[in-house]
């Protein structure tokens, strides 16, 4: 193969962008640039400072970036990310809360109301998977519990919400997770069903978190057009923004990846579905499947979104609550899984059952019961909490102190 610019003699050939035994781009030593491919025969000759110069002059370098900006806070969370290892679960968290004998704990959210803490959870016996139609799997004997307490460490398991079917779209399964906000002087939740239409997700209002009415037109939150029809849709978390309630959940692309879908309404009647999913990220062959159990919460003008996959939770940041684009980049948290992120008592706190440390363990020990009921009762471990402190927008988690 020879140059296309045979003009340029191989001793001009100062400088290039080298391929294996020929270089595919050469200035010559008046500056000039030549494309195609130059022979190289041995080590070509230093660029002389004065072009070095002229090609600087040419591409400078870019400033740096103000650290107030979105890349210079991106730029600092990768230093730190960069700076330490996951973090380890028996050094950072603490067993806050068991539901009862032979019950477990799954997704979780936490909801301040008459002066006491409220706990609304994923619970079911992991004995009933083996009795479970195989189609439905989990979400047949998964329902959601609720605890109440005047902390995080005496939460005392109540019972079951949002037990009995509204109609078709959740004949199968009920009421598995919920995720719940204030509104209107009572709450909004969000919940997922099974019925006839397949997975869909439906909204339910009460005054007292006790006594729940559907929404007459539920499913009324189904996968965006750019989603699967009969794949995930599930795990909602609600962040207010404004006037507008912000819905994050769970479907699956067709472009075949798990995905993190929006919804936007400011009355709990009309939902504006995004046009392009918020997160996308491929499944996990090792540990928690699926994107599962997003959290978004909005911090100093930078929105942060902690999500489970594979070992554990991740997270990453944007400058805006409608895309995280996979280009800022993720890390890993630590092995924490169904993690909810939240404020209680003038701290942050992040919540997390033991299933995905427990699975590490038994890794470790060439151990393995990923999708039977051995997994399940993993399960069983209940709730740990550790406290979350911000150092710029990376989250340091140590064992807390009981509140």
């Amino acid at each position: 193969m020879v140059a296309s610019d045979s003009s340029v003699p191989a001793s001009r050939v100062v400088a290039g962008r080298a391929g294996v035994g020929y270089a595919e781009a050469a200035m010559d030593d008046t500056g000039r640039e030549h494309t195609g491919l130059f022979p190289l025969q041995g080590r070509p000759p230093i660029m002389p400072r004065e072009q070095r110069d002229r090609i600087a002059e040419r591409f400078p370098p870019a400033p740096a970036a103000d650290e107030r900006s979105l890349a210079g806070r991106l730029a600092r969370l990768k230093r730190q990310a960069n700076g330490r290892e996951p973090f380890v679960f028996d050094e950072v968290m603490e067993l806050a809360y068991r539901p009862g004998p032979g019950l477990s704990f799954i997704d979780n959210t936490f909801v301040e109301h008459d002066g006491r803490l409220w706990n609304f959870h994923i619970t079911g016996s992991p004995e009933d998977l083996e009795k479970a139609d195989p189609r439905i799997r989990k979400l047949a004997y998964e329902y959601t519990g609720y605890a109440v307490g005047s902390g995080l460490f005496d939460l005392e398991y109540r019972g079951l919400i949002l037990s009995t079917p509204q109609g078709e779209w959740d004949c199968v399964a009920t009421g598995v997770p919920v995720n719940i906000h204030p509104y209107a002087g009572g709450f909004a939740c969000v919940t997922t069903g099974v019925g006839m239409q397949g997975t869909r997700c439906g909204v339910a209002f009460s005054t007292d978190l006790l006594d729940w009415r559907y929404h007459e037109r539920n499913p009324v939150l189904p996968p965006p057009p750019w989603a699967e029809p009969h794949g995930a849709c599930k795990d909602s978390h609600i962040l207010r923004i404004g006037d507008t309630y912000h819905i994050y959940y769970i479907v699956t692309a067709k472009l075949g990846y798990s995905a993190i879908a929006l919804a936007t309404t400011t009355d709990w009647d009309r939902f504006e579905l995004a046009p392009e999913p918020v997160f996308l990220f491929p499944a996990g062959l090792r540990g928690t499947g699926g994107c599962e159990s997003p959290c978004v919460l909005e911090r100093d003008g930078v929105f942060h979104l902690f999500f489970c996959n594979g070992p554990g939770t991740w997270h990453t940041i944007s400058d805006r609550p409608d895309r995280f684009p996979g280009t800022n980049g993720i890390y890993l948290v630590g092995p924490f899984v169904a993690a909810e992120v939240f404020r209680f008592a003038g701290r942050w706190w992040l919540s997390s059952t033991r299933k995905e440390d427990l699975r590490r363990k038994d890794r470790l020990r060439g151990i393995s019961h990923h999708g039977d009921v051995d997994d399940e009762r993993r399960n069983l471990a209940g709730m740990y909490v550790a406290e979350l402190t911000w150092d710029g927008d990376f989250p340091v988690l140590s064992r807390p102190t009981p509140v």
